[in-house]
């Protein structure tokens, strides 16, 4: 009974965690916004600070790897959040050269990374990963629903200071979370380097890849696609309001059935619905078919995450799979809105619907091989 109350208060505290890890991607719209409004940094500059944190978090892979086989899970933890609480305060405390904001917030993204991949590392060792997935990601579209609210505020009355501060302060109240996290270096953590690669898990780490970079640049790009198609914005962005809802009934859906229904079947369900969504995001004609179009985009969004993670998690016991699964998806991220580039025609966005549409059907076939155990 005491290793499974251990278990459970480690996992309870690992998804507390991970939204507070998450904190400026999930507050993306404000962060880009903030950079803009009150850094005076201009559109191209302020993406390319966020694109270069999502890079550190991508190549965080290589210390993370080395770190967890040789160190106390906790203490990278605790040393992970120091780093992030040093590149939050640094823009505060002095005034910051574009340069200087980018080399900064890349080394947060980097201790983000480290910290993530443990976290996620530690949630694929629960006893039931699919509903430890769920309900991580649960906690984070709760997270980025009430965040957005809180911290518009703080950042229309202090600026990039209040929304730098307050994810600071979050960080300093992360430690005794972070103190919940495995103290030892486990014998099985140190064998992945003997992690067999086969087929299958490079499979299911394409299909988060594929899923992620599909899911970065159909939504880079969904405000432009209404305006493309006429509607207002302060229509497009109540419609983008409502969207957080159906993200948070889609990740309590998946909370709800995780453990109850085949993996596979719920993993068939959100990529049916995320690839119709997108398929028809090429081709409705009115902002009601358009309203319906984002509500079941985000509610399939986050039904599929922890299935997809799971299946992932489901190749290799210990969990390191994990670490190289988080670099997958930040990397995903980072390129999705450069693919769409690539794939958008002057003012059509038909080819990368369609595109994205085949991108995410394609995703379930990857995960196949993955879930004919589960």
């Amino acid at each position: 009974m005491a290793i499974i109350a251990t278990q459970k208060s480690t996992v309870t505290a690992s998804v507390i965690l991970a939204p507070i890890i998450a904190a400026s991607l999930l507050l993306l719209p404000l962060y880009v916004g903030g950079l803009i409004t009150h850094s005076g940094l201009s559109l191209q500059n302020a993406l390319s600070v966020v694109s270069l944190e999502m890079w550190g978090m991508a190549l965080s892979i290589m210390p993370a790897l080395f770190l967890m086989k040789r160190f106390s899970w906790r203490k990278i933890t605790f040393i992970s959040l120091a780093i992030m609480i040093a590149a939050f305060a640094i823009p505060v405390i002095f005034n910051l050269s574009f340069e200087a904001i980018a080399g900064v917030r890349f080394a947060g993204g980097l201790g983000a990374g480290v910290a993530m991949a443990i976290i996620m590392a530690t949630i694929g060792r629960a006893p039931i990963p699919d509903k430890a997935f769920s309900l991580w990601i649960l906690s984070q579209v709760i997270f980025k629903v009430v965040g957005i609210f809180v911290v518009s505020r703080l950042l229309s009355k202090y600026g990039m200071n209040g929304f730098f501060g307050v994810l600071l302060i979050l960080c300093v109240l992360a430690f005794p979370l972070a103190n919940k996290l495995p103290d030892e270096v486990n014998e099985e953590s140190s064998e992945r380097s003997r992690f067999k690669w086969t087929i299958t898990p490079i499979l299911a780490l394409l299909g988060v890849f594929i899923f992620y970079a599909g899911i970065s640049a159909i939504w880079a790009n969904f405000e432009r696609i209404g305006h493309w198609s006429g509607f207002e914005a302060l229509t497009i962005g109540n419609i983008l309001s409502f969207t957080s809802l159906a993200s948070l009934a889609g990740a309590m859906c998946a909370t709800l059935f995780a453990g109850r229904l085949s993996r596979s079947i719920l993993l068939l369900i959100g990529l049916v619905l995320i690839s119709g969504a997108t398929f028809c995001l090429g081709l409705f004609s009115s902002i009601t078919v358009y309203s319906i179009i984002g509500l079941v985009f985000a509610f399939a969004w986050f039904l599929t995450v922890p299935f997809l993670i799971s299946s992932v998690n489901s190749n290799d016991e210990t969990g390191g799979l994990m670490i190289v699964t988080n670099s997958a998806i930040a990397i995903g991220l980072a390129l999705g809105p450069a693919i769409a580039g690539v794939l958008i025609k002057g003012e059509d966005y038909n080819l990368l619907t369609l595109s994205g549409a085949l991108g995410f059907m394609a995703v379930l076939a990857f995960l196949l091989p993955s879930n004919k155990k589960a």
